[in-house]
């Protein structure tokens, strides 16, 4: 413990005060244990709680008081409480919405003196609060007669910002105001607080970012504190210790307005402030604060041989905790999710599992602490298979649509659970219950079609004992008569469409090839017409001037005689010309007949 956080206890102490010490820890303790035990883990869990949790006040004296809500884990957005006090000892002088997280008053914070109540419900809007220390609205009470008084929550909610209104608020807490005069016992060591003057200031509101609710336990060992002061504040002192209503004695000058504290020891301790200004020092607020990193210790043990276990086999849990106390065990089953198991909830410290596949099982087993420490064992247990079915009778060969039917033997009374796959893909299983003699005929209930089934089967008896699967088993499904026949005219069609189709191919095909035919053979006549015009008309030209030649030439001969191969060549052209003409004719009259 810091020097500064020293509890002012010297060396006197007897052995009278460390009982009262212990037994004082004790009662915290069991407390804690009370308030929390039936809580889930402190995932999405919301608190209200006041700030200060502790303090003491003269009579006729003011004091101020903070209603906070604590989230770190969950986005809220509406808030809503009932708050009670004892009407004979204190009384409301006003309410105070400044610096509410609160953004809309669905009832506006009102009070009652009479019935000593104190209503507020509120709405915060997107995206909602996340922290520890939210304030609420803050109470200015006036203490009225002596005693012991406690301010706590009649009912509250705090819903999560999720869509659905979820209700996370896990704990409410309360205020122990101890009004001058009040007969509550001192612990040893303890320095009851002297009067304050009215005018000095009030109390400050102590609030802890990693320590907010008075009532749980944290296994984190640097709390912080904070707090709002005073304006005419000119000094502040503190001191934290393993006492609720000490004076503190360690002064800051000027004042500060938080503190933290480091690596301070396990156990329950409480943080005090004071606040001083020109008329002398004020109200003192007390926080309590619990601490707690040690893991709790575990031990574990089957009752019945780990090796041929049962399936259901019984665990003996002991867990313990010298602080906070276990909170809850975890059961996890060969990684599947686990089994949160409350303490309180063990017959006799006795864990009973679900039935266990049969085979090795591979078992952890945690042990939580109210502080979220925690402690790991991890053990395997083989569950002994009971008898395989026995399959006697399955058809090896079906046709599509026909029934599918298995017979065997198994235990008398026993459930036979067949698993069925196709082309690789799981069915699904079926079941059938063995008669008293062990016999059994199971018929598949769907429509069978074709292709390969697989299928296996175990034994479930009574109490949920399994056996192993059986090795799979293949069932040939062929298509049925109908489906052949079906199957043959559609081929059948398929061919006969197939060859219409060729011939119809062909046909269309002929037919435009005669067409493209045709077309070409008027092509080509009407071109052959052309050329045989052509080589008429010029050939004809040719015949004239070859004709006109020879004419010359016979006139030349009737005034002289012509030479012998003027002769020759007359005869030549008359007989070339005369052989162009049969050649031509001929060949123009071959290309006719070919296009007919």
């Amino acid at each position: 413990m810091e020097e500064e956080g020293k509890p002012r206890i010297n060396n006197l102490r007897t052995l009278r005060n460390s009982i009262l010490i212990a037994t004082k820890l004790f009662v915290g303790i069991c407390f804690a244990f009370v308030i929390i035990g039936g809580l889930p883990s402190l995932a999405r869990a919301a608190t209200l709680y006041f700030s200060p949790a502790f303090g003491s006040y003269p009579v006729s004296s003011n004091l101020n008081l903070s209603v906070y809500v604590s989230s770190p884990d969950e986005s809220i957005n509406a808030v809503s409480g009932i708050v009670s006090f004892p009407s004979d000892k204190l009384e409301v002088i006003s309410l105070s919405k400044t610096g509410s997280i609160i953004n809309l008053w669905v009832q506006e914070p009102n009070y009652s003196n009479s019935t000593g109540q104190i209503n507020f419900e509120g709405v915060i809007l997107n995206p909602g609060y996340t922290g520890a220390a939210g304030k609420i609205i803050s109470l200015q009470l006036r203490a009225k007669n002596p005693g012991l008084s406690l301010v706590n929550f009649s009912s509250g909610s705090v819903l999560a910002n999720d869509g659905l209104g979820t209700n996370v608020l896990t704990s409410l807490g309360r205020a122990e105001l101890n009004l001058q005069g009040a007969t509550a016992p001192s612990g040893p060591g303890e320095i009851d607080t002297p009067s304050v003057n009215p005018s000095t200031p009030a109390a400050p509101e102590i609030v802890s970012k990693t320590h907010p609710d008075p009532n749980k336990w944290y296994a984190n060992a640097n709390p912080e504190f904070s707090w709002q002061l005073t304006k005419d504040a000119t000094a502040i002192r503190l001191l934290y210790d393993n006492y609720s209503r000490s004076v503190p004695s360690v002064v800051y000058q000027p004042p500060i307005s938080e503190k933290s504290l480091s690596e301070i020891k396990d156990g329950v301790y409480y943080f005090h402030a004071q606040q001083k200004n020109s008329n002398g020092w004020g109200g003192i607020s007390h926080f309590r604060f619990q601490i707690d990193t040690v893991a709790p210790e575990l031990s574990a043990e089957f009752l019945g041989s780990k090796e041929k276990s049962s399936p259901r086999p019984k665990l003996k849990l002991a867990g313990s905790d010298s602080l906070s106390g276990i909170d809850y065990f975890l059961i996890t089953i060969d990684a599947q999710e686990g089994l949160k198991v409350p303490a309180e909830e063990l017959d006799n410290g006795v864990y009973q599992f679900p039935v266990l596949a049969p085979g090795e099982n591979g078992i952890l087993i945690q042990v939580f602490d109210r502080a979220g420490n925690l402690t790991s064992l991890a053990e395997k247990i083989y569950v002994e298979p009971i008898a395989l079915p026995i399959i006697t009778d399955y058809p090896k060969e079906l046709e599509a649509g026909q029934a599918m039917v298995i017979k065997g033997g198994s235990l008398p009374g026993a459930k036979v659970v067949f698993k069925f796959e196709k082309g690789g893909q799981v069915l699904g299983e079926q079941a059938v219950q063995a008669d008293p003699f062990g016999n059994f005929v199971f018929v598949y209930h769907d429509k069978v079609e074709s292709g390969v089934y697989r299928f296996s089967a175990k034994t479930v008896d009574s109490d949920g004992a399994e056996s192993f699967y059986t090795e799979p088993v293949a069932i040939a499904v062929s298509p049925g008569t109908f489906s052949r026949m079906g199957l043959f005219l559609v081929n059948a069609f398929g061919v006969v469409a197939a060859i219409v189709s060729l011939l119809a191919v062909c046909l269309i095909s002929f037919w435009y090839l005669k067409h493209k035919l045709s077309v070409w053979r008027l092509n080509l006549a009407k071109e052959v017409k052309e050329v045989e015009s052509v080589l008429a008309k010029e050939f004809y030209r040719l015949q004239l001037e070859v004709q006109k030649q020879i004419k010359v030439l016979e006139q030349a001969k009737t005034k002289r005689e012509l030479t012998k191969e003027e002769t020759e060549l007359i005869e030549k052209l008359k007989l070339h010309l005369a052989m162009a003409e049969k050649t031509v004719k001929k060949e123009i009259q071959d290309i006719k007949d070919k296009i007919s």
